[in-house]
């Protein structure tokens, strides 16, 4: 199948919106021919509406494209892309909370699905669907430019929220007692080894009927995040200034300057050229895969040190990127990047060129379309 024209479906998460850009934009500079269908504003919250719909009809496109379920528009007991007879094609930029959900619905015209990370295979397919290919992510530089001459008035920085106390007791107290106890053991493992992955078919599946599935994934996956945020970054703010921007919820560390929360868009490419040391935590359902932060800093040209995911040696040279594996080393490494600038410097040009030769958007797309001309 040789696509030529291809649909992409909106999505309400402003990553996700920042993401799809980027694979629009992409899509085009390799000679396809685009539609972008918007959200509609209704009384209670943004969605796509049929009269939307029917424009993405007289389009007529050889495929659809769009980010988890997002696409996914439920009527009566199918959903439109499959009512319709239109192919598709699904990207997983998050773990893939609402399998249950997916695998009940008519796949007739499911030509593929991406996820991002590679130990995630094995749980779609748990839920029957078998055609998955990994994609990592990537990044457009242009969408980052900002001037390197500014002043780096950061030392430390991290951009980043806290799930709230809660939304996580309500997931909590949603599983019954003997999900509950799992999370606690499976948390504890993880807070006593970092490198435990919470994630993987052995870990999550079967763990119960499928039905407690997203309540459980959830949890454990925000859980997880607070824990490691709130220690890593209380325990560092002790010996260095840190400059957080997120969200109300980390009032409770005395120790950081906090500031608002960031537009992924409009504000992170300042606070990447304004930070000597950009930190990055990757979220818990990430098993191996690097997310968008490490491509967009180090593709616009700044300077991070990110916890280690098996990706950064699948993906870059072994050890080329700085990363850390535990509190500890986090702390040694901030005094060290902090105190030999000419090492960041080299560092970020050298990541940098690696990323722009092989790890733009434009090089993702060009290899689904490559893959999906195959099929």
């Amino acid at each position: 199948m040789i696509p030529t024209k291809i649909a992409i479906l909106p999505s309400d998460s402003p990553t996700y919106f920042h993401m799809l850009n980027c694979m629009e934009k992409a899509l085009q500079a390799l000679g396809i021919t685009t539609f972008r269908l918007s959200l509609s504003n209704t009384a209670t919250h943004k969605a796509l509406l049929f009269e939307d719909f029917e424009k993405l009809l007289h389009f007529a496109p050889d495929l659809v494209f769009f980010i988890g379920i997002s696409g996914l528009i439920s009527v009566s007991d199918d959903h439109l892309l499959n009512k319709y007879k239109i192919p598709y094609v699904q990207f997983f930029f998050d773990y893939p909370f609402k399998l249950p959900y997916s695998s009940s619905l008519n796949h007739n015209y499911l030509k593929k699905i991406f996820t991002w990370d590679r130990l995630h295979i094995p749980i779609f397919n748990h839920f029957g669907f078998n055609d998955i290919t990994y994609l990592p992510l990537a990044t457009d530089p242009d969408y980052f430019e900002y001037d390197h001459k500014t002043e780096q008035t950061y030392n430390v920085s991290f951009v980043g929220t806290l799930s709230d106390e809660n939304l996580l007791k309500n997931y909590y107290n949603q599983l019954g007692i003997r999900l509950q106890e799992l999370a606690n053991t499976e948390l504890k493992k993880k807070a006593a080894d970092a490198s435990y992955k919470l994630f993987t078919c052995e870990t999550v599946l079967p763990r119960e009927q499928d039905c407690f599935f997203t309540d459980y994934s959830c949890y454990i996956n925000d859980r997880a995040n607070n824990y490691k945020r709130k220690t890593y970054l209380a325990q560092l703010s002790q010996s260095h200034t840190l400059d957080i921007f997120g969200n109300s919820s980390w009032s409770s560390l005395k120790s950081i300057r906090l500031h608002s929360p960031v537009d992924y868009q409009s504000r992170l490419a300042k606070i990447f050229a304004q930070s000597k040391i950009n930190l990055n935590l990757t979220t818990a359902q990430l098993t191996t895969a690097l997310n968008q932060r490490v491509f967009d800093c180090f593709g616009s040209g700044n300077f991070m040190l990110t916890d280690y995911q098996e990706d950064l040696d699948y993906l870059f040279p072994k050890d080329s990127v700085p990363h850390f594996t535990s509190k500890t080393e986090l702390i040694e490494k901030v005094d060290y990047y902090l105190n030999f600038p000419e090492d960041r410097i080299e560092i970020t040009k050298i990541i940098q060129a690696e990323i722009l030769q092989k790890h733009t958007w434009k090089h993702r797309m060009q290899e689904v379309l490559e893959i999906l001309r195959k099929s």
